[in-house]
This record gives C-alpha cells, structure tokens and sequence, in this order.
C-alpha cells in the first residue's frame, strides 16, 4: 500500500480553512434544518403500505413512474424475493374502512389495465362489496341477506388460494355459474391484486424517529468511551467530534437537496459513523507508534508525518469506498439511490474529517490549553 514514497505535505497547513469550511456547510445545514427542516419519508411521518401483487414480473422504475405521474409522487416501492410482489409505501393517511377502501380502488386503478368499460376490479373487490352486489342481483332468485354469503366466502377463498389474484372467469372452477355470469355484468379479472394496506400512524412515525437518534447518540457514546480507554480522552473526543462532523455534513447536503430521510438513510448514517472511526483510528495508532521513536519532535510534525505515511492506505481504501458509492449512486437504482447519496457525503467527510479535522482539534488543544509536546499520550504496548 506504499504507493506514495516519503511524501512531505503540510496536511495541518489548512486546518484553519478546513475547519471554516466544515463550520459554514454544518452551520447553514443547520439553519435550514430548524427553518425549512428536514423531509422525513413515511416510516417516520407516518403514512401507508400497499402490498401488491402481480400477475407477472412489474419493472420497479415503470412502477414509481406510473405512480408519480398518477398523484404519489412521495411513494417508494420495494421488492420482495418473489419478484411479482412489491412493497408500495405512501405518504396517504387513512383512518377509517372508508378511506382505505377509496384509496385501495385509487391505487388498483393506478396499476390495472383499464379492463372493460365501466366494470371494475374483481381481484380488488372486497368481501362486503362482493356480497352486496350479489344480493342486489339475485342470480338465484333467493331474494334472502345472507343468501350468498357462502358462495362470497368460497369466492374470496378462491383469490387467496391463487395467491391473492383470481384466475380468468373461465377457469374458476368450482363457482356455481349463475355467480360468474352475474360477476361478468359487473366485474373484469386483472392482473394486479392489493394483498394488504397498512397505516403506519404518526405515532409509530414519531417512535421511529426517536429510536433513530438514540442508535445514533448510544453508537457514538460507546466509540467515545473506545477511543477513551484506547488512547486517551482527549483523543476520543476529537475521534468523535469528527464523527459528529461528518453526520452533521451529511445532513446538511440532505437539507440543501431536500432529500427523504428514511430508515435506510439512518442506516447509512450508521454505516458513515463506524467507516469514519475505523480511519481515524488508523491514523492514530501510527501517531501513536511515531510518538514512542520521535519523542523530540513536535506534535505538528509527528502528526503530518503520520498522515504522509499513510497516505497510500488511504488513497486505496478511501478511494475504493468512493468508487464503490460512486456506482451504487448512479446505477443503483432509485430504491437505493438516498442510502447511496448519503454514504457518498459521508464517506468524503470521514475521509476529510481524518485528514484535517481530527489532527488538527488536538493541535489546537495543546497549542491553548494543554502541553506542547503530546507525549502524555498513553502508549499502550500492543498485546500479543
């Protein structure tokens, strides 16, 4: 991993702009956070999910393009291990039987054919409506409420049995044929079947969102407390402060593009916070180990020359890390698209961070408050 031989760069030469720098994009981060705020998704707002069914394999971006251009431009959609069903999430709030049944129909409009005219949707028919309409036409003559209660639930045993789609009218057997030439006046069989509608409440949304913080604030307390026993507090301190940094920068760029921040954004988050640790400890144990053999030297030189000396490692794996997200974001597709968004903020700030930050708060510290000379930092002999 050598690649770069004896290189000299004065990389605390720009602490002073670097820190500027990271001041400016967190701070006005932040003002747009606490004036506009962020845009959270369903999983924390609150909202629905649709579990679809299709008669044949669904192209995920022809789905949210049909979607978007049809009123859910907030949806998101994910795909299961059967490739026939999705996971649409909405931001739609429904309260009532009322409100799911129209946006049910909404929805199965959406991804239907058009089917004949002025038939609907048997696959998403209800039970009740089912029922209802049997009664009002009578097939039997029976004239009775309950009269076709039976053959409503033979039928809706019948959908599921086929994994929640219908067969063609011609191929149902077992319904009396009295039932189906009724059904026919009335309904059409699609290809696309609404397994099941869930409300995520604002409450659940809001738990979520708390639960999101306290992964993130007990992650970073215990790498503070890591770092603290590793090296000393100090340097723990400054670990974490870059690790705040580089959450914070990406934040920022999510407010500045008005991104969702979802589930799988705080995975990210997450995934950012141990990328960013993982380098900065690096560099600190070869400061560690240049401590022990350049006991005369300044902190300033014994720091630059570390970060010179692992430049080449830095350069490899830095470098494949933006390569990797660099592909995930542009050809990753949309599902993916903000966890791959926020991994590319996130790791250029880890690796910024580690370079010009984490150094350079510890430069400062000995400069103002504490000793020239950081050879109070515990060199605990590596255990073999």
């Amino acid at each position: 991993m050598d690649f770069f031989k004896e290189t000299k760069i004065d990389f605390l030469k720009y602490k002073v702009i670097a820190i500027l720098a990271s001041v400016i994009i967190i701070a006005a981060g932040l003002a747009l956070m606490f004036t506009r705020g962020l845009r959270y998704g369903v999983d924390f707002t609150g909202g629905t999910a649709v579990h679809v069914k299709f008669r044949n394999v669904v192209e995920l971006d022809n789905l949210r393009k049909t979607l978007k251009d049809n009123g859910f431009a907030d949806s998101g959609v994910q795909s299961f291990n059967d490739p026939t069903q999705v996971l649409i999430r909405l931001s739609q709030k429904v309260s009532s039987g009322d409100e799911v049944e129209d946006l049910s129909r909404r929805v199965a409009q959406i991804l239907s054919p058009a089917g004949e005219q002025g038939k609907e949707d048997l696959n998403n028919a209800t039970e009740l409506s089912l029922k209802q309409y049997l009664q009002a036409r009578d097939p039997w003559g029976k004239k009775t409420a309950e009269a076709y209660a039976g053959e409503v639930k033979k039928l809706i045993r019948l959908r599921v049995a086929n994994g929640g789609l219908f067969p063609q009218f011609d191929r149902m057997s077992g319904v009396d044929p009295k039932i189906l030439a009724s059904l026919k006046e009335r309904y059409y069989v699609s290809d696309v079947g609404i397994l099941s509608m869930e409300y995520v409440g604002p409450q659940v949304g809001s738990e979520l969102r708390e639960q999101a913080k306290l992964a993130i604030g007990w992650t970073v307390a215990a790498l503070l407390i890591y770092v603290w026993f590793r090296f000393e507090f100090l340097w723990g301190f400054s670990a974490i402060m870059c690790l705040v940094h580089d959450v914070l920068v990406t934040l920022a760029f999510f407010a500045f593009s008005g991104r969702e921040i979802s589930l799988t954004v705080v995975a990210a988050l997450l995934a950012i916070v141990g990328y960013s640790i993982n380098d900065t400890i690096v560099i600190y144990d070869r400061v560690r180990e240049n401590l022990r053999t350049m006991r005369t030297r300044p902190l300033y030189e014994v720091i630059n020359l570390s970060l010179n000396q692992m430049l080449g490692r830095s350069v490899i794996i830095n470098g494949l890390v933006l390569l990797i997200t660099l592909v995930l974001y542009f050809f990753g597709g949309e599902v993916i698209n903000d966890f791959a968004f926020a991994m590319l903020i996130g790791s250029i700030a880890g690796t910024y961070s580690t370079i010009y930050i984490a150094g350079a708060i510890i430069i400062f510290y000995n400069q103002y408050f504490g000793k020239k000379r950081a050879s109070t930092v515990k060199a605990k002999p590596a255990k073999v």
